[in-house]
């Protein structure tokens, strides 16, 4: 099955630089892309795929987690960011393909420039470790 992670976030603000540092984790042999957000230019990239894996920060409570998701038309697209599952939703709708798609999320109560949580670094290895164990 091929699969494509798509790492994103932004690394000036803290623990939202989760998505580069899953990305820079990952093995080589990984297909992988990191953005700073999803867009509307990663559809013709993406399209080909057989399983895309998303990887983001988000605020709240917890550890990581790794579900999968579906395409949705409960959000709204935008040119300036798109959630996982409307990007999944343009790629049916554009190019009728459905992959099968999974949110690997770190979640982070705070997001300050240049302030990572203590446990940052292990949020990232259960990513790497929850990621590689669909392979």
């Amino acid at each position: 099955m091929t699969t494509l992670i798509i790492c994103y976030g932004n690394d000036l603000m803290g623990n939202d630089g989760f998505g580069r540092a899953v990305y820079e984790a990952l093995p080589e042999s990984c297909e992988k892309i990191f953005t700073v957000q999803l867009l509307p230019e990663l559809l013709e990239k993406t399209k080909d795929y057989e399983r895309l894996i998303f990887v983001d920060a988000a605020h709240g409570k917890g550890g990581v987690e790794l579900s999968e998701i579906h395409s949705s038309e409960e959000d709204t697209a935008d040119f300036h960011h798109l959630s996982a599952e409307t990007f999944l939703r343009l790629l049916e709708t554009l190019y009728s393909k459905t992959p099968k798609a999974y949110m690997c999320v770190g979640y982070f109560e705070e997001f300050e420039v240049d302030l990572r949580d203590d446990d940052f670094e292990k949020k990232v290895k259960t990513a790497i470790k929850e990621i590689l164990r669909l392979f």
